[in-house]
């Protein structure tokens, strides 16, 4: 008999390796004789870059950042064996760094996630792979962008600080200081979900309430911001302020017929990471997307591609 082990992780819990590790100590017990395969699996969230490591080779570089609060946490991303990054929201800004008491989408912020992307490319890499699911934020990627350069500024004039609480208030944003690298690197947004941003079904009110919002005057408080500030990037952009690029393709659900792959050809998790680069797959990018991640520069000659004009409902180019 064969059994190949195939289980997604328990989100704060137990990691896809451990689970597949006890699956197999309790196989062993069964009589007869057993091949187990053991296939780390994920989805973009926490144990993204593990699989990817699993599956492709590479090494993981640690480092102390801002947690989704504030305060300092141990995260990680991984570097596979050609150069490139494999970053998890989930490591720096992740639920799973929170006790359910501090959960407050008001208040938490990507920011760390950002010094993990600055750190990679203050190493030189240019190719950066982005998991984004796993977050305890709601800040649309306004943290992660202030790590790496931007400034967000109120009617006021002054600088507001970037959570999910403040986005209703920023009114301009300064991209004139962002991150050189970012101009000649190439992102990579992976996801498993094809939520729109803003609506009934959007971002806010489906994975909100997870990280902490509370009843729907709160959901309906963050939302009006998210609206706000996804309107905001739209018409500076439109502007001529500046280009907000992010060439990305999101990823299926990466977990869908990578057990079945592994049985048949042998590989481990190879889902993971060919979906994310052009392999197997071809799943949507969503405006959520493009805008958990959108990282602002001065215009290059770059267009988005085609999936992303789509849902974001215009053609968008720099």
């Amino acid at each position: 008999m064969k059994l190949v082990f195939a289980s997604d992780s328990f989100k704060g819990t137990l990691s896809s390796a451990r689970i597949a590790e006890l699956l197999e100590k309790a196989a062993g017990r069964l009589p007869g004789t057993c091949i187990f395969e053991k296939v780390i699996m994920a989805d973009g969230g926490e144990g993204t870059t593990e699989a990817v490591l699993a599956s492709v080779g590479g090494s993981m570089k640690k480092l102390t950042v801002s947690g989704p609060l504030g305060e300092p946490v141990e995260a990680f991303y991984g570097v596979t064996g050609d150069g490139r990054a494999v970053i998890e929201t989930a490591a720096a800004s992740g639920l799973a760094l929170l006790q359910e008491s501090q959960r407050d989408p008001f208040r938490t912020s990507t920011y760390g996630t950002g010094q993990l992307i600055a750190h990679a490319l203050d190493a030189g890499i240019r190719d950066i792979t982005l998991c984004l699911g796993g977050s305890a934020t709601n800040d649309g990627g306004t943290g992660a962008l202030q790590a790496l350069g931007a400034v967000f500024y109120g009617a006021d004039g002054l600088p507001v600080a970037p959570c999910g609480g403040n986005l209703g208030l920023i009114r301009h944003i300064d991209v004139s200081r962002m991150h050189a690298g970012i101009k000649k690197s190439r992102f990579t947004a992976m996801c498993d979900v094809n939520n729109p941003l803003t609506g009934p079904r959007g971002a806010t009110y489906t994975f909100a309430p997870q990280k902490g919002a509370a009843g729907a005057r709160e959901l309906d408080i963050l939302e009006r911001g998210m609206e706000s500030y996804a309107a905001l990037v739209r018409a500076e952009h439109r502007a001529g302020h500046a280009g907000f690029i992010l060439r990305a393709k999101g990823a299926e659900q990466v977990d869908g017929r990578a057990a079945e792959d592994a049985e048949r050809r042998g590989s481990r998790a190879h889902g993971v990471y060919q979906r994310a680069h052009g392999g197997r797959g071809g799943g949507k990018v969503h405006p959520a997307v493009l805008l958990f991640y959108l990282f602002a520069v001065r215009c290059g000659a770059f267009v988005l591609p085609q999936q992303v004009q789509i849902a974001c409902g215009y053609q968008v180019r720099c």
